[in-house]
């Protein structure tokens, strides 16, 4: 998802079809760190200006899911 989304064509296409805002949300709150920082890495490519996803997100809650990381002790979480 990360990779896909760094993609402009994608963004307006394939990855907004996809409803992952939901998904990647859940994957916020995992045990691994890894996949929160690749889970937090997609998602703030997804709410880039120009993304069709960042409405999604928003609704999503994602906002809430993301404020708690920037306290963690994990530096690329923060």
């Amino acid at each position: 998802m990360r990779a896909l989304s760094r993609s402009a064509k994608n963004l307006r296409g394939n990855v907004l079809d996809a409803d992952v805002a939901g998904p990647l949300c859940r994957l916020l709150s995992d045990p691994s760190s890894d996949v929160q920082v690749h889970a937090a890495a997609a998602m703030c490519n997804l709410v880039l200006e120009f993304s069709g996803v960042k409405e999604a997100l928003l609704a999503s809650e994602a906002i809430r899911h993301l404020a708690p990381l920037a306290s963690s002790m994990v530096s690329e979480l923060r």
